[in-house]
């Protein structure tokens, strides 16, 4: 998925773990997609800023700060290291404190990469949208068929409808009749 800064299209960042090897995506225009970002120095020509993600694998929290230039393009790792996340147990908690808990039944980085994947999809009909529009359902299914494997999602006109209708009602889009 590709955003714009100062009429610039920035594409997704994506990088290899430096623990895991895992792919991790995020983009420098959501700031809710990394840790921290630190403004770089030019490098040969180009500015490049540090940016740090992490993701949760199992019981740890693997780390990484990668160089990443102004379009989103991943030019190296800074560094990059694992910790373990501290689990409290709910046999732990007294009575008094057990009023709703909740428990995950999958692991978190499956849990991540849905909500990565929801928000990747729900971004892109938007841009669709706004880009396109108006177009129909059925145009946008065929726009995002290539997303299916990647996220790892069943994309068909029900799912595509209840995004559209969610951004219709937060007043990011209007249904139009024709």
């Amino acid at each position: 998925m590709n955003d714009l800064i100062a009429d610039k299209i920035v594409q997704d960042t994506i990088f290899k773990c430096k623990i895991c090897d895992q792919q991790i995506i995020f983009n420098i225009t959501n700031k809710q997609s990394f840790v921290s970002s630190t403004e770089g120095k030019e490098f040969f020509g180009t500015q490049l800023t540090t940016y740090r993600v992490y993701h949760d694998v199992n019981t740890e929290r693997h780390h990484n700060a990668v160089l990443v230039d102004n379009e989103g393009a991943y030019r190296g790792h800074v560094d990059g290291y694992a910790e373990e996340i501290p689990v409290q147990s709910l046999d732990n908690l007294s009575k008094k404190d057990q009023t709703t808990m909740y428990k995950g039944i999958i692991p978190v980085d499956v849990a991540l990469n849905r909500e990565k994947s929801a928000f990747i999809l729900d971004k892109s009909i938007l841009k669709l949208v706004c880009i396109h529009g108006p177009i129909s359902i059925e145009e946008i299914r065929r726009r995002t068929l290539d997303l299916e494997a990647p996220l790892g999602l069943k994309i068909d006109l029900t799912l595509i409808k209840e995004i559209c209708d969610k951004y219709i009602k937060e007043g990011l889009i209007s249904e139009v009749i024709q």
